[in-house]
């Protein structure tokens, strides 16, 4: 089953309905229950599309994410420390969900300035900021 967007229509919307659907298909593949209680898990989401939809300019990847990640966090004993997500043109959407492992900083690594965003992912501001990151 193909992931869908976010919904914010009333319950019973023929959209919500869908969306549900594939968060419980999503559910029936993964693991998420046997966490520990607290065990830091990442989650991965590799969205295919038709090559009819740009890339850029639509679908964009937190919609998609964002109600997985929220069902999912209430399904599970563990927490979601990190989620990484891709999109682009394929036959088959992926999802991951496994135990995270925190690695030592390298040195000599940079990151640009102003490159991580400080607002709310739910808000404006934050695609703002990610555009302008």
């Amino acid at each position: 089953m193909a992931p869908r967007l976010a919904c914010w229509e009333v319950a019973g919307h023929p959209d919500q309905i869908l969306l549900t659907a594939a968060l419980k298909h999503a559910t029936d593949l993964l693991a998420v229950d046997t966490a520990e209680p607290g065990a830091p898990l990442a989650l991965r989401l590799d969205v295919s599309l038709d090559p009819k939809v740009p890339l850029l300019d639509e679908h964009d990847l937190d919609n998609y994410v964002y109600p997985l990640a929220s069902y999912l966090s209430k399904l599970t004993p563990g927490v979601f420390v990190s989620v990484w997500r891709t999109k682009q043109y394929a036959e088959d959407s992926y999802v991951r969900v496994e135990p995270a492992v925190q690695v030592a900083a390298r040195t000599g690594l940079a990151t640009a300035p102003g490159s991580a965003p400080t607002a709310s992912a739910s808000t404006p501001a934050y695609k703002q900021q990610v555009h302008d990151g």
